[in-house]
């Protein structure tokens, strides 16, 4: 879909004669007919019956499209259980409890995925993203939240030092407390009395009992490589 970044110049399909055109009215897009034009403005005919009248005034367009069939719209933003979707014609974020099928959610009814809805498809962009993903899901349900911070933390390759971000995902947890007791100690205690450490025996307890969301890493080498890890 072909967006216009500026309001006096439009995108015109002609159909039966007439110009029709998507304008936005009343805070959201509808289906108007071009009656007239000058250098900055448009005349148009808003076709909803309800809505039968002139406007005339510099507006955003777009053009008017509908597809035959579901359009595949790629997620790789999950907020708690839901999926935020951005929708090119809505120009924000939709929230979808599940994936696949879904009816449309713009607010106009010449959306172009009004008719046959829209196929949500979701995508880590990396293992190591999904898994956090994850591990985040996993403490927002099972534990202490604030674990999913420690965590991050100890795998960023900077507060803690490289370990935990060299080892990532395979921890053996008591290798992992020998090193954060050997130079670590004070700052564990002073992270929720032990949250360091807690937060990695949280992430060991998730990858062994493999409940995990995976989408595009159901049949990846690196899942099977870890999960056979954690066996």
């Amino acid at each position: 879909m072909e967006h216009i970044p500026n309001p006096n110049s439009v995108f015109i399909i002609t159909n039966n004669c007439n110009k029709y055109i998507l304008a936005k009215y009343n805070n959201y897009y509808t289906l108007c007919i071009i009656i007239g034009e000058s250098k900055n403005s448009y005349r148009l005919l808003v076709c909803d019956k309800s809505n039968s009248k002139f406007i005339k005034k510099k507006i955003y367009t777009k053009k008017f499209i509908e597809y035959d069939k579901p359009y595949n719209l790629e997620c790789n933003n999950r907020e708690n259980t839901k999926f935020m979707v951005y929708c090119d014609f809505c120009e924000k974020n939709h929230k979808y409890h599940n994936l696949g099928n879904n009816s449309c959610k713009c607010n106009s009814n010449y959306s172009p995925y009004k008719k046959y809805g829209v196929n949500i498809i979701f995508k880590y962009k990396s293992f190591r993203e999904c898994l956090l993903n994850n591990f985040k899901e996993y403490m927002r349900v099972y534990s202490n939240y604030y674990y999913y911070y420690y965590f991050v933390k100890f795998i960023d390759g900077n507060t803690f030092g490289e370990y935990g971000n060299n080892n990532f995902p395979y921890f053996n947890i008591k290798d992992v407390l020998n090193y954060i007791n050997k130079y670590y100690k004070e700052d564990n205690k002073k992270m929720s009395n032990g949250g360091l450490s807690a937060s990695i025996r949280k992430f060991i307890e998730m990858m062994k009992n493999n409940k995990l969301y995976l989408y595009n890493y159901t049949d990846n080498i690196e899942y099977y490589n870890v999960k056979n890890y954690y066996c």
